[in-house]
């Protein structure tokens, strides 16, 4: 079973120019940073009965895509250069950081971390998750 790049790119409609290897990265770190941790299975080793959408969840294919835009975001429009990574802009380019950006990753991501909590308790009430509690790896407590 591969990475599900097809509905990835019907969901967020990225142009049919952006190559499948920045896909492939986003969903790849999507799979091990984002999946993992909250369900302790990567997406290939999960029963096909959670990979489409359920009567009451969001499937784990719809899921992994949120989290896979998200990552997407972070790396969109930027190349490695000699000097460092750049923005490519009609004029040139430019390296200050683009903090819109951040944003989106943020608002993307919190919807993915909404839309894997139903299908974690439906994969709990079945029996495929043992123990389980939700990370967000995201946030932290400051004393």
């Amino acid at each position: 079973m591969a990475y599900p790049i097809a509905l990835f790119r019907q969901l967020f409609e990225i142009a049919t120019d952006v190559k499948d290897n920045k896909i492939e990265k986003a969903f790849f770190e999507a799979d091990l940073l984002d999946i993992l941790p909250q369900i302790d299975s990567m997406y290939e080793a999960v029963p096909a009965q959670y990979i489409p959408d359920g009567s009451n969840f969001a499937g784990l294919e719809k899921v992994i895509c949120y989290y896979a835009f998200a990552r997407y975001l972070q790396i969109a429009d930027q190349n490695s250069t000699s000097t460092g990574m750049k923005i490519q802009t009609y004029g040139g380019s430019i390296v200050v950081p683009d903090t819109s950006k951040v944003k989106r990753f943020e608002a993307e991501r919190g919807k993915a971390d909404l839309f894997i909590k139903p299908l974690i308790c439906q994969m709990k009430a079945d029996g495929f998750i043992k123990a389980c509690t939700v990370l967000n790896p995201r946030i932290g407590l400051i004393k």
